[in-house]
């Protein structure tokens, strides 16, 4: 069936078709902003509002009756009760040095804090690490102290022991208050800082010095440990680092942080450029391609076996490197009579007129190495033959 359409009457009168009007929200505004928001919304804003002022510290003021009395009571409160009680107060007592209440320990009584935050009383009683003995560094370390000749002690075979009960005793000797020796720790506390501030800001002067140099030379320096800081100096080591790297690039070779010839040749200018391009290139062949460490272990442990002599430190590290020169002369002479098919070294074919010598005039090469090698010493000559006289 059909709706039955209603008349005008009655469809003005239906309560479909009526809307209910909503009543108008009041806004409220901020005392803070004088922004408008809802009453639902005001309470959370004003709990975050920028422009609402912070609070005001609450200072309590104690009703003194007599200043005279008051005084004489403060004079009995040790520095840390009046550090706290100034704090409270928010008055300025002439008696009270707050800075030295970091140092004190929290017994509240004015005791200097000597080891994880516990003076020595505490640290006796419950200390996590307390020793009734220590060392001559741990003591100045505790006690900020160097000169402890005035304290009984007792020496050992490497280290010298300090009994805690005599520091302890020693330093309220020195002192004679507690307070002198709390401005004696505030004192050498504030140097090092001061110290530690001065260094810090002096490196990183330096650091943006060496920025200001060639790139990759920063890293160098600290990969060597240098301490260098002449900055005069640094930027000539800086132009040899530059030029080293760019002939090292050309032979297809890396400077390297561990060869003590770079270093010697970027820090101070020691030895010729191309001596130490083509020492380096002789390394890397050396290492790549023949039995080098495995014959410098060979000659070295000859000489342990068969010479039981004791030699001073530079000697026995002389006969070391002399042991590795030969082993080095040795391959090269191997490798100019048998190249193998390698590419030698320029090093080693700078050799090759005076090995091409020793051999056209029929002498030994292995006898003629170091002439072989340096161009020095003996030159190869051709072998006598012995005559043999006619019966």
């Amino acid at each position: 069936m059909k709706k039955r359409s209603l008349s005008i009457e009655e469809a003005s009168n239906s309560p479909r078709q009526t809307k209910s009007l909503k009543p108008s929200v009041e806004l409220s505004e901020c005392c803070y902003c004088h922004k408008s928001f809802k009453p639902r919304g005001l309470k959370l804003h004003q709990n975050r509002c920028k422009s609402k002022p912070p609070k005001k510290p609450l200072v309590y003021k104690f009703c003194i009756l007599n200043e005279n009395i008051f005084e004489r009571v403060l004079s009995f409160l040790n520095n840390q009760t009046l550090t706290k009680l100034q704090a409270i107060t928010g008055d300025h007592y002439p008696n009270c040095e707050s800075s030295l209440s970091q140092f004190c320990c929290r017994c509240e009584n004015d005791n200097p804090a000597i080891q994880d935050g516990l003076c020595f009383d505490c640290d006796k009683e419950g200390g996590p690490n307390y020793k009734p003995r220590v060392t001559t560094t741990e003591a100045r370390a505790m006690y900020k102290i160097h000169d402890l000749s005035g304290v009984r002690h007792e020496v050992r075979k490497h280290y010298t022991l300090y009994n805690r009960e005599d520091l302890q005793r020693h330093m309220l000797r020195t002192f004679r208050s507690k307070l002198a020796w709390l401005r004696m720790i505030e004192k050498k506390v504030s140097i090092s800082k001061k110290l530690a501030q001065t260094k810090h800001q002096k490196q990183e002067e330096f650091d943006a010095f060496l920025g200001t140099l060639a790139t990759g030379f920063g890293t160098y320096l600290k990969n060597i440990e240098s301490n260098k800081k002449d900055q005069e100096v640094l930027k000539e080591c800086s132009e040899r680092f530059v030029t080293l790297s760019k002939a090292l690039d050309d032979r297809d070779l890396k400077l390297r942080a561990d060869s003590k010839l770079c270093k010697d040749f970027i820090m101070t200018g020691a030895r010729d450029l191309g001596f130490v391009v083509d020492t380096m290139e002789e390394m890397k062949f050396l290492f790549a391609h023949t039995p080098y460490i495995q014959w410098c272990e060979n000659k070295i442990e000859s000489i342990r076996e068969y010479d039981d002599m004791w030699y001073p430190r530079e000697e026995y590290r002389d006969m070391m490197q002399s042991c590795r020169d030969d082993a080095k002369m040795e391959l090269c002479v191997e490798h100019l009579s048998d190249s193998k098919g390698l590419t030698l070294p320029r090093k080693w074919e700078q050799c090759r007129a005076r090995y091409e010598n020793a051999v056209s005039v029929g002498a030994d090469s292995r006898r003629y190495v170091y002439h072989i090698y340096t161009g020095k010493g003996a030159t190869p000559k051709t072998p006598k033959t012995k005559n043999r006289r006619s019966k």
